[in-house]
C-alpha cells in the first residue's frame, strides 16, 4: 500500500477546454504482475458556473477512468468529493505512476481541494490518493 498527500489548494483548469494534472500523484511498483490495483482518491471540489466538467484517472499517462458532468449555478458554490474511489486497475509488471486530471468548458470557478479550511476552523485540506496491490 503506497499513499500520496497534497495540502495544495484550490488548483484549477489552466485554461478552458485544457486538460491539467492537479496533484497528488502515486506511484506503486508491482510485486507480481498479474496482481490488481485498487485505487482511492479523496479530495474536496468546489464549483460555480463551470460548465461541462470531466475528471480523468490516468496510469501512466494512458487514460483509464473518466468522470463528466454539468454544473451551473449562478446563486451558490456546489461543493461535492472526487469522484474516484475503489476503483480496480491491473497494470502489469513494473512501475506505475497514476494521476489525476480536470478541465472545464468554461474557465471560471473549478477548484480540486478546494480551501474552504477557514470557514471549518481548520488550518489546511488534503488531496489523498491511495494504492493497494492484491491478487485477484
Amino acid at each position: 500500500v503506497v499513499t500520496a498527500e497534497s495540502t495544495s489548494m484550490s488548483q484549477a483548469p489552466s485554461a478552458t477546454n485544457t486538460w491539467t494534472d492537479v496533484a497528488p500523484t502515486c506511484s506503486i511498483t508491482m510485486q507480481d504482475g498479474d496482481n490488481k490495483v485498487l485505487i482511492s482518491c479523496s479530495a474536496g471540489v468546489t464549483t460555480e458556473w463551470a460548465g461541462a466538467v470531466g475528471f480523468k484517472l490516468l496510469r501512466n499517462n494512458n487514460e483509464i477512468f473518466v468522470h463528466s458532468g454539468y454544473t451551473w449555478n449562478n446563486t451558490r458554490w456546489q461543493y461535492s468529493a472526487a469522484p474516484f474511489n475503489n476503483v480496480t486497475d491491473a497494470p502489469g509488471s513494473g512501475t506505475h505512476t497514476y494521476k489525476i486530471q480536470i478541465r472545464s468548458s468554461r474557465n471560471t470557478q473549478f477548484y480540486w481541494n478546494s480551501d474552504q479550511s477557514s470557514s471549518l476552523g481548520i488550518t489546511a485540506s488534503s488531496a489523498v490518493m491511495t494504492l493497494m496491490e492484491f491478487s485477484s
